[in-house]
């Protein structure tokens, strides 16, 4: 008998296993060979790991390489600047568009 232990992990017979059915495949654990893992007590992503929340382009990271920050107020000013200007460059074409398919269908 298995019970739940949290995050779709089951346990039994005294180890952890996956919550996965092998009776499904015609292989079974020779394809798949069991996942033993561990129930974590914390959410897996928390705010005092990283110095700032965004999530870098490759073309953002290659720009801020090679410099150094002293604070997070510093690092969130240069990564929220070109995101701002793009975003609006990309809304305001995407409006004027948007207008002139509405004027070519209403017609």
């Amino acid at each position: 008998m298995c019970k739940t232990v949290g995050w779709g992990i089951r346990e039994g017979r005294g180890r952890e296993v996956p919550n996965i059915s092998y009776a499904d495949s015609p292989l079974g654990e020779y394809l798949y060979p069991p996942l033993y893992w561990t129930v974590l007590l914390h959410p897996p992503y928390s705010l005092g790991l990283t110095a700032s929340d965004f999530h870098l382009s490759g073309k953002m990271k290659n720009g801020l390489r090679s410099e150094h920050f002293s604070s997070h107020d510093v690092v969130t000013y240069p990564v929220k600047q070109p995101v701002t200007f793009v975003c609006t460059d990309f809304f305001q074409h995407g409006v004027k568009t948007c207008s002139l398919l509405a004027k070519m269908h209403s017609q």
